[in-house]
């Protein structure tokens, strides 16, 4: 925004505001949305929303005033909002809960690499173009291209939690094992029956 639409250093921080306001109200809606959809369809629709909004924001030229990006920022926000408060929930619970905090752990992990991979590829990508509006499309055009692969990716691997034997058996089964007496019952009536059985009839 400074170099491109000439803003101030405080003026490019406010125009920021859209996309942060879209993350900000999105992520509030994320936890009643995941509970009520589920991992794949919460993080398959935040990357969706991140490819569509890196998208629209590549489509800047020289001519490109501040209006032609607030929807590409909503757009974005509104990927963010869904997919980073979502996809660590899913991976945590996708695993037994004694391996939940090393699951954590490679998503930061992932996070942070594709952080530092992305914003070198980026730089680089703008650095090798001829100006600078065309180093951002090419750039952004790339990153797109990104997340539609990792949309395909969270549809075929993203799934529900993990659930233990006790919540995977049939309810019939579950009263079939509570209904089974105990074996300090057993024992107990064991002994009761046999001294009946073997007491004299009056």
């Amino acid at each position: 925004m400074e170099k491109q639409l000439g803003f101030s250093a405080l003026a490019s921080g406010a125009g920021l505001l859209p996309l942060m306001g879209a993350f900000a109200l999105t992520s509030f809606a994320a936890g009643p949305l995941y509970n009520r959809l589920g991992p794949k369809i919460v993080v398959s629709a935040g990357v969706a929303f991140l490819a569509a909004g890196i998208f629209l924001l590549s489509d800047l030229s020289r001519s490109s005033t501040y209006s032609s990006l607030v929807a590409g920022m909503i757009v974005l926000g509104v990927g963010v909002g869904l997919f980073y408060s979502s996809i660590t929930t899913a991976a945590v619970t996708a695993l037994d809960p004694s391996r939940s905090s090393l699951a954590g752990g490679i998503v930061y992990m992932c996070q942070v690499a594709g952080g530092a991979i992305g914003l070198g590829l980026n730089t680089a990508i703008v650095l090798a173009a001829a100006t600078l509006a065309d180093g951002i499309k090419v750039a952004f055009r790339v990153d797109a291209v990104l997340a539609v692969i990792g949309l395909g990716v969270c549809l075929a691997f993203v799934h529900g939690p993990k659930r233990s034997a006790a919540h995977t058996a049939s309810p019939l089964a579950h009263h079939r094992v509570r209904a089974l007496p105990s074996d300090g019952a057993r024992a107990t009536a064991g002994p009761r029956r046999s001294s009946a059985l073997a007491r004299p009839p009056a």
